[in-house]
C-alpha cells in the first residue's frame, strides 16, 4: 500500500480547496462531508456543549482545519459566538472562506493560514472551544502530532474544551492518508502534554470509514465498506431533493437506533465508528 507523506497531504488539500474555489457557484457546493454523518454528529455536538456548559453563545471558538467551512457554518448557524477563528494549512482554504464567510451576523470572524504542527506557530488568542475535526489523524508523523497537541493546549482557555474526531482502535492503523493512533498511544500523548479525555461518543457506522476496527478485522471492515458504498450509490442516484433528504433521514435514523442499541451493551470506544473525543486540561 502506498502512503502519502505529510507534504503529499498538504498538496492534496491545497488542490482540493482550490478546486472548490474554481467550481463553487452556490453555498451548497462547499459541502464536503457526508450528509448522514452531519445528521448524526451535529446533535451530538449540541448535546455535549449543553452538558458541559461550553459558552458557544458569546464565547470564543477556534476551528482548526477549517477546509471548506463545514464547522464555520455549523457554529455560526447553531450558536452566536463572539469570536470565530478558522485556521488551515492550505492557503486555498483561507481564500475560499474569506470569499464566502468574511461577514456573518455580528460574529467577529476571520481566517488565517497556519501549520498546527509547527513549534513556531504564532497564536496569541485563547478559546473556550477548540474544534479539530478530521485533522489529527492526517498528521502522519509522531513529532508533528505531538507538537500539534501541545499547540492545541496552548490556545485553550483554563476551563475550555477540545473537540476532536478520532477512531481509537486497539492497534494503530496506517492508511493512504491517515495514521490512526491506537487508544493507548493517543491517551498517552494527550496526558503527556497536560490534557485528559472527558468524553467519547461514537458517531456513526456507515457514514464514515470503520477505522475503529483493528487490522485483524479486515474482513469485517470490508463488509462495513460494502454497505457504505451501497448507501452512497443510492444517494448519488437520487436527483430529486426531497427524496434525497428522506433517504438521508431514513439512514440517519437507522444508524442512530443501531448506535443506541450498541451503546447500551458496550463502551463507545469499542465501536467500529469514528468518535467525537472531548479533551480538557488535567
Amino acid at each position: 500500500m502506498q502512503t502519502m507523506s505529510q507534504n503529499n497531504l498538504a498538496e492534496f488539500f491545497e488542490t482540493c480547496w482550490q478546486d472548490k474555489i474554481d467550481h463553487t457557484k452556490t453555498e451548497s457546493d462547499l459541502s464536503y462531508s457526508h450528509p448522514i454523518e452531519d445528521a448524526l454528529i451535529y446533535p451530538i455536538y449540541k448535546e455535549i456543549i449543553s452538558e458541559l456548559n461550553i459558552p458557544a453563545n458569546g464565547g470564543r471558538i477556534l476551528d482548526v482545519g477549517c477546509g471548506s467551512g463545514r464547522w464555520v457554518r455549523y457554529f455560526s448557524r447553531e450558536f452566536s459566538p463572539s469570536r470565530l477563528l478558522g485556521l488551515d494549512l492550505a492557503i486555498s482554504s483561507i481564500k475560499l472562506l474569506e470569499k464566502w464567510y468574511s461577514k456573518i451576523n455580528e460574529i467577529d470572524i476571520s481566517f488565517a493560514q497556519a501549520d498546527i504542527t509547527s513549534a513556531k506557530i504564532n497564536l496569541t488568542e485563547t478559546f473556550d472551544l477548540v474544534n479539530v475535526a478530521n485533522v489529527l489523524f492526517h498528521i502522519v508523523d509522531h513529532d508533528p502530532f505531538l507538537q500539534a497537541i501541545k499547540n492545541l493546549k496552548t490556545v485553550l482557555e483554563p476551563n475550555g474544551y477540545i473537540f476532536t474526531t478520532e477512531y481509537l482502535p486497539k492497534t494503530t492503523l496506517r492508511s493512504n492518508m491517515m495514521l490512526v493512533h491506537n487508544r493507548d498511544d493517543f491517551e498517552r500523548v494527550i496526558n503527556h502534554v497536560g490534557l485528559r479525555i472527558v468524553d467519547i461518543r461514537a458517531t456513526s457506522f456507515f457514514a464514515n470509514d470503520p477505522m475503529g476496527l483493528d487490522a485483524s478485522e479486515e474482513s469485517l471492515r470490508n463488509e462495513f465498506l460494502t454497505v457504505k458504498s451501497a448507501i452512497n450509490k443510492m444517494l448519488s442516484e437520487q436527483i430529486d431533493e426531497q427524496k434525497h433528504t428522506r433517504t438521508v433521514n431514513l439512514f440517519a435514523s437507522l444508524e442512530h437506533t443501531l448506535l443506541k442499541f450498541c451503546k447500551s451493551r458496550m463502551d463507545d470506544v469499542d465501536l467500529p465508528s469514528q468518535k467525537l473525543v472531548v479533551l480538557t486540561h488535567t
